[in-house]
């Protein structure tokens, strides 16, 4: 569990995962998350993470404890009306992306090409999906789909604050 405010990371908590518990590392977040109490004068909570987190118990929790989320999802996740994300990335036409411009943690802009659009998904209710891809012409399999709970928030900031989630990886390089 990493902190970062600005340019700045903080490892609040590290816990070692067991391959052989199936979801583990979704248990160990949620148990992070329990214990974690935020700062008195902090006025708002993302909680970012990859795919491989999404699960529906933390996605779940997440809410319950009130706190925001920007996560990956996986492919195989189906909307209410029962499509599954792959169909959508497979069966979009190009002519629906708009280029949108994020910035990473230390200022530099990168640009996505994104459709966003409020969907009902079966265990979270009704989010925000972002569809988005590095380049204009990227395969289906490139296709990265972000679910957030975010009110009123641009697609660039959604973007951007996805782009935070790199101080973890950047913190165990550090840590090794």
């Amino acid at each position: 569990l990493v902190a970062q405010w600005g340019q700045f990371r903080i490892p609040l908590k590290v816990r070692v995962l067991d391959p052989n518990i199936k979801g583990h590392q979704n248990i160990l977040v949620r148990e992070l998350l329990t214990q974690f109490t935020p700062p008195v004068w902090c006025r708002r909570l993302n909680v970012a993470a990859d795919a491989g987190f999404a699960a529906k118990a933390t996605l779940q929790h997440l809410a319950a404890l009130g706190y925001f989320y920007t996560f990956a999802l996986p492919r195989t996740w189906k909307t209410a009306a029962g499509r599954h994300l792959r169909d959508i990335a497979r069966h979009t036409n190009k002519r629906h992306y708009r280029r949108v411009a994020s910035y990473k943690p230390d200022g530099r802009r990168r640009d996505y090409w994104t459709i966003r659009e409020k969907i009902k998904l079966t265990a979270l209710g009704d989010v925000t999906l972002l569809i988005s891809k590095r380049r204009f012409n990227d395969p289906p399999r490139h296709i990265k789909f972000l679910v957030t709970n975010l009110p009123d928030t641009s697609t660039g900031t959604i973007l951007s604050y996805y782009a935070r989630r790199w101080a973890v990886e950047v913190m165990f390089k550090e840590l090794k």
